[in-house]
Formats: structure tokens, sequence, C-alpha cells
């Protein structure tokens, strides 16, 4: 799925891989997409997703993706089980935590753990989730250059 919205200051491109087992959730998120009409990016989405954290880990391991949307009730992941998992085999990617129950406590496990953000499902504006993701790249891009220069 390629989404455009309006044009003004920033460019940017985000692949988003959305790992998610509920189709309600997966249509939300290509609507929420599809919508976006923010004044501040230009930003072309391209969005594919998949049910599990297996699938996801082969499927990102071969795949051009920036930025991963998370949730954290799986089929074969408990809570923070399947962050770990993607963080450890791919460190290179931002993932934002997107869950239907707001825990504090997880979702400041899951921003110590690696996670650039934590939201709630149904909870934003398309504008809002764009921005969200797009910060979220931007933050991990800073990461992993402060990582480099620190292990030069």
């Amino acid at each position: 799925m390629k989404l455009t919205n309006g044009a003004s200051r920033g460019t940017a491109s985000l692949d988003l891989f959305l790992v998610e087992d509920s189709l309600d959730d997966i249509t939300l998120v290509k609507r929420l997409l599809k919508d976006v009409t923010s004044a501040f990016y230009h930003i072309t989405i391209n969005m594919a997703f998949c049910h599990t954290i297996k699938e996801a880990e082969f499927v990102l391991q071969s795949n051009g993706y920036n930025l991963i949307l998370l949730d954290l009730s799986l089929p074969d992941s408990i809570e923070l089980s399947g962050l770990k998992a993607l963080v450890e085999k791919l460190p290179h990617i931002p993932i934002v935590i997107y869950s239907g129950n707001y825990n504090p406590e997880i979702a400041e496990q899951a921003i110590f753990l690696g996670a650039q953000d934590y939201i709630l499902k149904g909870t934003m504006t398309a504008d809002e989730l764009v921005r969200t993701l797009y910060h979220a790249k931007l933050r991990h891009q800073s990461v992993m250059k402060l990582r480099t220069l620190i292990e030069a």
C-alpha cells in the first residue's frame, strides 16, 4: 500500500511493517494511514503486515522495512517477549509498540528495551499516528549515530 499526503516541511518514506494478529486492528491502521492529511510532512508510506513474531523475523531479515509497529498480544509472544526478540535480531529497525492496553510499567520497560514509543490502539488521529511513526524513525537514527560515534 502506497499512501502519500500533502506536503510542506519534511519529506520521508516510511516502509512500515505491522506485526498484528487482529484483522480489525490491521484495517484500522490501514484506514488511518490512508486518511493522512498532515500539513507538516510529505510522507510516502508502504505497509505490509504479518500475524506473528516468527513471521516478522523471517520477512524483516530479507526486506527493506525501516519501521515496525508491534502489537504486544500475539499468538507466539507474551507481553515484551516479541519486542525483545525483534530488538535482538533487528536492532537497526525502530519499533513502536501498538497496544490495546496501557500499563505504565510495561510501557516503561518497552522503552528501556529499545522501543521508540508506546501508543494505544484507537486513541490517535491519522496525523498523530504518522507523526509518532516518523519521529520514532528519526529518534532511532539519532541513537544509531550516537552508538557509532561511541564505538569508534
